[in-house]
């Protein structure tokens, strides 16, 4: 059995990213989500993600893993803001990166946003958790791997490298078709 800490900008009220990254593992991965126990580490804001308390809390999920023989590996998901062109937030990215590698993680990227890469628009703070909760639930959710596959942050708008770096986790190999 392995561990996937998946760090997320949500706060653990909402939990809205961590609903849209376990219904793709599970739909792309079902096998592998089978054998993997994900544990989210709620950051609630992007500033967070990279805090010392928001550190504390994944080398305590790691612990607890190792404590029960688990192999446990590190996501770090973070919205890119590498549209926006702001230096500061350019920044912020770029510090995102430098304390994933620093702590051994993978960074997972949503340009702009983990909604409009999962449901095609921007999500007014009051609605993410009604709208996470009713794309998790629903059996008839669709995710386009297209979207879930681009290698470049500062590629289109309403993608992700989440795929990218979950067949990398999971030693999954894509089949190329001519």
């Amino acid at each position: 059995m392995k561990t996937l800490i998946v760090v997320v900008e949500s706060n653990e009220k909402s939990k809205s990213d961590f609903y849209y990254i376990k219904k793709a593992i599970g739909c792309f991965y079902p096998n592998e989500s089978k054998d993997t126990r994900l544990r989210p580490v709620y950051s609630g804001s992007k500033d967070n993600l990279y805090s010392p308390k928001t550190k504390r809390l994944i080398e305590r999920e790691i612990a607890k893993s190792r404590q029960k023989n688990k192999n446990a590996r590190v996501l770090i998901c973070f919205f890119a803001d590498a549209d926006k062109g702001s230096t500061n937030d350019l920044a912020k990215d770029e510090r995102i990166e430098d304390f994933a590698s620093f702590i051994g993680a993978k960074v997972v990227w949503f340009n702009q946003t983990i909604e409009e890469v999962f449901v095609g628009r921007v999500a007014a703070d009051k609605e993410k958790t009604d709208l996470a909760e009713k794309f998790y639930s629903s059996k008839n959710a669709k995710i386009s791997e297209t979207s879930l596959r681009e290698p470049k942050p500062k590629g289109r708008r309403h993608t992700s490298n989440m795929l990218l770096v979950l067949d990398e986790l999971f030693n999954v190999t894509q089949e190329v078709t001519k």
